[in-house]
């Protein structure tokens, strides 16, 4: 009988865990909050670090443009030579180091404070083609903006950025136009 309330209990717990933060409809959400950005953080700025490939650096402003221009608006700036860290980061490493995942090509990480977002890291891979940065950083970004992985191939969210058709769907715009004026 201990052994069952045992059991119990710790799937009582995993649930409890589980239920904190979540994806739905292809954004993250916490206790029943889409996790985003407060409207006076945008534009997000985004610096990089100063050993990042000029290659790579390139694609990340390429990367940029590419929202700002798919949202009509400034989401994020640029901020070369920074010496803090802006609301985005970028920055190059082994990601298999970090995610022991032979076919990662970048990582996002976010930093929230409940459902606000604080910081994201954006990390690409020291060995991704050059011709593959700048859709991998679209993708990174769209983590970095609060949006989860899309099943639809056309999505520049689907898992697999290099395989996706790398639009900027029309929900994601809209995403970001919510947090924007103030969710």
């Amino acid at each position: 009988m201990r052994k069952i309330l045992f059991l119990f209990v710790c799937l009582l717990f995993v649930i409890g865990c589980r239920a904190s933060t979540r994806h739905m409809n292809g954004v993250w959400f916490y206790q029943n909050e889409a996790l985003h950005w407060q409207q006076s953080d945008f534009p997000l700025t985004v610096t990089a670090d100063d050993s990042a490939d000029p290659d790579d650096l390139t694609a990340l402003q390429d990367a940029i443009f590419v929202w700002n221009h798919r949202v009509e608006r400034d989401v994020f700036v640029y901020t070369p030579n920074s010496h803090t860290w802006g609301r985005v980061h970028f920055n190059q490493h082994d990601v298999d180091d970090i995610n022991a995942n032979g076919m990662t090509q970048a990582v996002c990480h976010i930093s929230s404070t409940d459902s606000r977002i604080t910081r994201a890291v954006v990390t690409i891979d020291i060995l991704t083609p050059p011709q593959d940065s700048t859709i991998v950083i679209v993708h990174e970004l769209g983590h970095a903006l609060g949006l989860e992985h899309d099943s639809y191939q056309q999505s520049v969210m689907y898992s697999s950025a290099i395989n996706s058709g790398g639009r900027i769907l029309s929900d994601d715009k809209n995403f970001v136009l919510w947090q924007m004026n103030g969710g």
